[in-house]
């Protein structure tokens, strides 16, 4: 098998052999092909070698050993908003974490960026893995200070165990990341042992993560907009929703990889190529199809977030000398609430570019009139839960009339989502009365590409018609 060093020593199943203490200068570590230059711990190569040795000892041995892989949550975000420089500071003490939790026969290796592997050697069983999993877990939670600034911590763990949850090095690893997989989607910040049933799915889950990573150069992605009339018949805006259309995955629906790109962080670069495109597609069809025309874009709580936001959307706008006033901005209630302070303050600035701000699934979390009069918001859109409800007699009636009172008495306006049939729109129409309104939905259009669109747009502008003859 492979040798290479191993601290001084290097122990194969035959004898040991002594290699030169080659370092890095100033570092006192091992030399850089079998180190990591940032922690000083194995990386992926010496890792390798070292999975390798324990499998060979154990199964000598007859003994158990565990495997465990650690992905750090919002790791990318450190990176994104204060710099490459923080996020090396929070890689080393997280080095001095998980070193500080194993035991020293224990490996600790960086094996990618944010990504770190352990092998527990000659434990009893499965429940010694558990423990050393938990204590993982729990030593990377604590927060971290990075440069001034504490920084709220955690990872994802995957563990495998041998006997039992692969044949080979290669097999044990790749389990480990299906678990690791299952402990993001369960809500990050945990370990997960490996099962057999969880394959299918993590794995379908790691082949959208992975096609994601590339869709956006690809060209896989677009913007599909659907129409929001207005209560006299004028689709005056549209919504730009998200498809992805992948060449190996075919249509993949965003009930699939929003949520997956909202675990593994990429959710923010969709979101920056969401705005960028409904941006462009609005100038078009300010020139085009209505100089008022105007396009809802939805914010992710990783865009909100982020402390540039309020200047990202400044520099679209100005790259494409759109008024504020072209852009209507989307965010649920929960992602204000995170953080009320720092919510209101994003929110004021949005408002001063001249932006629209609309609370999107209104009534569905807080649902609170203190904070509405906090906030700068201009629309609450009435979410299509309580829309698919709507008969009379059904208690939804009840909802929408409650929050289109609590709109008329902010003044905001009301933009209704999901709306379907002939019924649902005329009791809609009972409830707002004259105080006016946006609906969309396949009652009037499905979501579709921007040609289709605009192809379509003279009909748009008839929906009124379309709708009292329904």
């Amino acid at each position: 098998m492979p040798c290479v060093p191993s601290r001084a020593t290097c122990f194969t199943s035959a004898s040991p052999r002594i290699f030169p203490n080659w370092s890095i200068p100033g570092s006192g570590w091992p030399t850089w092909p079998y180190y990591d230059t940032l922690t000083g711990l194995p990386n992926r190569v010496l890792f390798q070698d070292r999975l390798n040795q324990a499998l060979v000892q154990a199964r000598r041995d007859k003994d158990h050993f565990a495997l465990l892989l650690a992905d750090l949550d919002n790791f990318k975000t450190v990176n994104d908003t204060l710099g490459h420089a923080a996020g090396d500071d929070l890689l080393v003490e997280v080095a001095k974490r998980l070193k500080a939790s194993v035991r020293e026969v224990d490996t600790v290796a960086r094996i990618g960026g944010d990504e770190f592997a352990l092998i527990l050697t000659r434990i009893q069983g499965p429940e010694d893995a558990a423990k050393v999993a938990a204590h993982v877990v729990e030593a990377l939670a604590r927060s971290y200070r990075v440069q001034g600034l504490d920084i709220t911590g955690g990872a994802s763990l995957g563990v495998t165990f041998w006997p039992g949850d692969g044949d080979s090095a290669d097999a044990l690893l790749k389990n480990a990341d299906v678990a690791m997989y299952r402990a993001k989607e369960r809500g990050r910040n945990n370990y997960q042992f490996f099962t057999s049933d969880m394959a299918d799915g993590v794995v379908d889950a790691m082949r959208i993560e992975s096609g994601l990573r590339q869709a956006i150069e690809a060209g896989e992605l677009a913007m599909y907009y659907q129409p929001q009339v207005s209560s006299d018949g004028r689709a005056v805006s549209a919504e730009a929703l998200m498809r992805w259309h992948s060449r190996e995955l075919g249509w993949v629906p965003p009930s699939r990889f929003i949520p997956i790109a909202e675990r593994t962080g990429l959710i923010a670069s969709l979101g920056d190529f969401a705005l960028w495109q409904a941006c462009r597609q609005c100038l078009a069809w300010r020139e085009r199809l209505a100089p008022d025309f105007r396009i809802a874009v939805n914010l992710s709580a990783a865009q909100f977030k982020h402390e540039g936001l309020v200047e990202r959307v400044a520099t679209v706008l100005h790259e494409f000398n759109l008024p504020g006033s072209a852009l209507e901005l989307e965010i649920t209630e929960s992602v204000i609430m995170e953080d009320v302070a720092r919510g209101q303050s994003v929110l004021a600035g949005l408002k001063q570019l001249g932006c629209k701000l609309a609370i999107d699934d209104f009534g569905t979390g807080y649902s609170s009139l203190a904070y509405l009069k906090r906030f700068s918001v201009d629309v609450l859109k009435i979410d299509k839960s309580f829309i698919d409800g709507l008969d009379e007699a059904s208690d939804d009636v009840s909802v929408a009339e409650a929050i289109v009172s609590l709109a008329r008495s902010l003044g905001l306006d009301v933009v209704a989502e999901g709306v379907e049939t002939a019924a649902q729109l005329e009791v809609l129409r009972r409830i707002v009365g004259d105080y006016g309104y946006l609906a969309q939905g396949y009652f009037y259009s499905p979501p579709v590409p921007a040609p289709e669109f605009e192809q379509r747009f003279p009909a748009f502008r008839q929906l009124r018609l379309v709708g009292e003859h329904a």
